[in-house]
């Protein structure tokens, strides 16, 4: 059976495994969306778009 010692350091690795993550995530996310922005352009429409 796990010690208290056991179970506090699997749960700092835990932690620290979603902390980087999120972290990583964010900068993935981050990398992406600046990277649309700046080389997408808008659709061109061939039909009216006004009512």
């Amino acid at each position: 059976m796990p010690t208290m010692a056991d179970l506090a350091a699997l749960e700092g690795i835990g932690a620290a495994l979603m902390v980087t993550g999120t972290y990583w995530g964010r900068s993935i996310e981050h990398t992406h969306r600046t990277r649309m922005t700046k080389e997408s352009t808008p659709c061109p429409t061939t039909t009216p778009t006004t009512v």
